[in-house]
């Protein structure tokens, strides 16, 4: 298996908050902190995920053109101010879901965060004793996330390639949205299927709001409600009341 491991430099104390005790602020310094960019806000409820002032920046005759949607979440416009907003979102609106997540997540635990983001979710594991990894199609999303985990004197290993994965490999995976944002959600599922150990968990969470701008891809929701639902239902048991964990058969 093929991966770089984050050789992270210690750059504060390692009495860092834990971070599902963060605040908004404390948040927003961490990661201006991190971007060096001291006067960046986070962007206002009306434009959460934005990545794109319109679909005409990745899509052109009805077709989306992943090479430039990927562009968007490395180089684009709104990159920095979406990092932060996922940042504060993935604790405010997912408190709750973070806790349960880690709750089984302790030493000896493989822990996938599959589109990591700012790496909220695998840096409450890491900080629970799991061992945890790193995936992001966005290199300014992981070099973000590396940077949070030095902060609190934690590693992760950082996977930049999914293809090198291999069979069987964790007893978790966090994907949280992340499946609305990928033209086959359904192709990842099945990754999902292969990497976990029987009786592994994934846990799912994926946005019903459709926005081209905020790259929630219709079709890909689409997917979700029908072909990922069916095969999702033939290789986990039953799907939670929320369909947020999963357990593989």
């Amino acid at each position: 298996m093929k991966m770089i491991l984050k050789d992270l430099d210690i750059v504060r104390s390692s009495k860092m908050k834990y971070i599902l005790n963060m605040t908004n602020d404390e948040i927003k310094k961490e990661i201006r902190d991190i971007l060096k960019q001291p006067d960046l806000e986070p962007q206002d409820r009306a434009h959460i995920g934005f990545i794109a002032d319109t679909k005409s920046e990745y899509m052109h005759d009805g077709k989306i053109n992943e090479k430039q949607l990927h562009e968007l979440y490395n180089k684009g416009k709104y990159i920095d101010s979406y990092i932060m907003t996922l940042a504060i979102n993935s604790l405010r609106n997912r408190k709750a879901d973070l806790f349960t997540l880690i709750k089984d997540q302790g030493h000896g635990k493989k822990v996938l965060d599959f589109g990591c983001g700012p790496g909220t979710h695998g840096i409450a594991c890491a900080q629970n004793g799991a061992e945890v990894f790193l995936f992001d199609i966005s290199k300014k999303m992981l070099d973000t996330a590396s940077k949070r985990f030095s902060l609190r004197k934690l590693q992760a290993w950082v996977i930049i390639d999914r293809k090198v994965i291999r069979d069987n490999t964790f007893d978790t995976i966090l994907c949280t949205d992340v499946l609305e944002h990928v033209l086959d959600p359904l192709a990842i599922i099945k990754d999902f299927v292969r990497w976990l150990k029987i009786g592994g968990v994934a846990h799912i969470h994926v946005s019903h709001g459709k926005s081209y701008e905020r790259g929630h891809l219709p079709e890909s929701i689409d997917k979700w409600h029908t072909e990922c639902v069916l095969y999702i239902n033939k290789h986990f048991k039953p799907m939670s009341d929320n369909n947020y964990k999963l357990i593989k058969k």
